[in-house]
């Protein structure tokens, strides 16, 4: 079985199954994927909600592979600091286009 539901009924989950590419796990905070593969782990909320007689679960992200090399992790700040310019600038322009068709449609009212 590639894909599994767990029920979050007690504090603690079961490991993952090696069989299972994921797992759904339905949490009293709502629903969440969780997948494992060789150093990455993860457990990632897919919705918010409350689900009463369910424990809470918390989301997170375990890599066993150890710490990232300083050089890899200046490479990704300087692209990210290289694009950040660009990418305010499109979220910019896209809340404009925004604003202007709410104000569009509230003057057609």
């Amino acid at each position: 079985m590639f894909t599994k539901y767990i029920l979050a009924e007690t504090d603690s989950l079961p490991p993952i199954e090696p069989t299972s590419m994921y797992e759904f796990v339905i949490a009293g905070n709502g629903v969440f994927v969780r997948a494992r593969r060789r150093e990455l782990e993860a457990l990632i909320p897919v919705s918010r909600c409350e689900i009463r007689g369910l424990r809470p679960v918390h989301p997170y992200v375990r890599m066993e592979a150890g710490k990232v090399p300083l050089v890899c992790t200046q490479a990704i700040l300087a692209e990210f600091q290289r694009d950040l310019p660009q990418r305010i600038a499109h979220l910019a322009k896209a809340g404009r286009r925004n604003v202007e068709s709410n104000q569009t449609q509230a003057g057609e009212r």
